[in-house]
């Protein structure tokens, strides 16, 4: 399943890898690219978690990939807290903020720590 987050007039690209059922033994998980400048495509490999039935959820952080690209934003618009900001209403969106992990590389280990 693919679709975007609608988010303070931006939109966030996600994926789906696998069936997010709430009663399923395994949290699923989120998967954070690097960056600035990286996308899902290089973290695309872990989720093939979901073969143990986890479902798992890519996505392209703001301003990379499929996700809405601001060129003209002030420098001071990308904080930390505005990807914490996307990753919160990311998993609101999806239904699953009351159980999931999170697990990213580079950067979005980063996030994923502060967003832990």
């Amino acid at each position: 399943m693919e679709g975007h987050l609608e988010r303070d007039g931006h939109r966030t690209w996600y994926r789906v890898v696998g069936e997010l059922d709430p009663d399923a033994l395994h949290a699923p998980v989120v998967i954070c690219h690097g960056g600035p400048g990286g996308t899902h495509d290089y973290v695309a490999p872990i989720a093939e978690l979901h073969r143990s039935g986890r479902a798992c959820v890519l996505y392209d952080q703001l301003g990379n990939g499929r996700s809405d690209h601001l060129p003209d934003a002030d420098p001071s618009f990308w904080t930390t807290q505005l990807f914490k900001d996307e990753l919160t209403a990311l998993v609101e969106h999806l239904g699953i903020d009351a159980r999931y992990h999170v697990v990213g590389q580079s950067w979005g280990g980063m996030l994923a720590m502060d967003h832990a």
